[in-house]
């Protein structure tokens, strides 16, 4: 009789690791596709904030393109203390009326700190043309700035700041093998009908949204709608809501950016990434 205890066991145990492990599937991918919020108190408030912004392109380079006939250009900024071999690197998309030099300044410290090579586009008419500054030419300018400077392709990352962050959703989807990680200050998807496009990213993209309760432009109700959108197709999705903050980036540039890094740095892609 014993070897059939034995044989009972064995089937009781084999049941309840097969339960745990289903378990463990079904825990993972409920994570993968839930929506963490925390809200945070900013370090200035924003009585505090200092308007207007003037860009500073001191310590920048701008470099040319030729994409389809036109002269496209991007700021670019490589810490002068950056370690040797190849670095993360930052694409920083800038709002609207404004251009990739002042999200490149706004970066310059937190890159410093740990060496990020920082990749500011230019968009046309200092906005972002939706059909000219597309997915083709987010590549032609990483393709370039790969010749110029000592980028890791594993640890590359997308920010956007207001109309740069709601471009940021779109190039989330279109280049989600490209980009380990996406930071979103203040952008959704432009129409509400465009959350059906996350399906059509062929990896899971990990994005974080940072907002501002203020914010009128940008109201919470809607940035969770894009943030959901994300979440429920598997994912990982991090909203950071700062009590008080408005839509006023400049001055907060470092603490937003200092959480936008914090969450990016945690992703990498595999080792055979690259951009060609």
């Amino acid at each position: 009789m014993r070897p059939i205890h034995f044989s009972i066991h064995i089937i009781k145990l084999n049941i309840f690791t097969l339960l745990f492990l289903i378990a463990m599937v079904l825990t993972t991918q409920l994570y993968a596709g839930e929506l963490r919020e925390e809200t945070l108190i900013p370090p200035i408030p924003a009585s505090q904030y200092k308007a207007p912004y003037h860009e500073n392109k001191t310590d920048q380079k701008t470099h040319t393109v030729i994409i389809d006939g036109r002269h496209r250009t991007y700021q670019a900024y490589l810490p002068p203390n950056a370690a040797p071999g190849l670095r993360p690197a930052i694409v920083v998309l800038h709002g609207a009326n404004r251009s990739g030099a002042s999200v490149v300044e706004r970066w310059k410290s937190v890159a410093n700190m740990y060496g990020i090579i920082l990749i500011g586009p230019d968009g046309t008419n200092n906005g972002w043309d939706f059909k000219i500054d597309n997915g083709d030419y987010m590549m032609d300018i990483l393709i370039d700035a790969h010749k110029n400077y000592p980028i890791d392709p594993t640890r590359t990352y997308l920010f956007g700041h207001s109309a740069g962050g709601i471009f940021a959703n779109y190039i989330s989807i279109e280049l989600s093998n490209i980009f380990a990680a996406t930071a979103i200050h203040a952008g959704r998807f432009a129409s509400s009908h465009d959350t059906k496009l996350v399906k059509k990213a062929k990896r899971k993209i990990p994005i974080i949204y940072i907002n501002g309760t203020d914010d009128k432009g940008f109201p919470i109700t809607k940035l969770r709608e894009t943030a959901q959108a994300f979440s429920s197709n598997g994912h990982e999705i991090e909203l950071k809501i700062l009590q008080g903050h408005n839509h006023w980036y400049y001055t907060l540039a470092d603490y937003i950016n200092l959480l936008a890094w914090d969450f990016m740095k945690q992703h990498t892609l595999p080792a055979s990434s690259s951009v060609q």
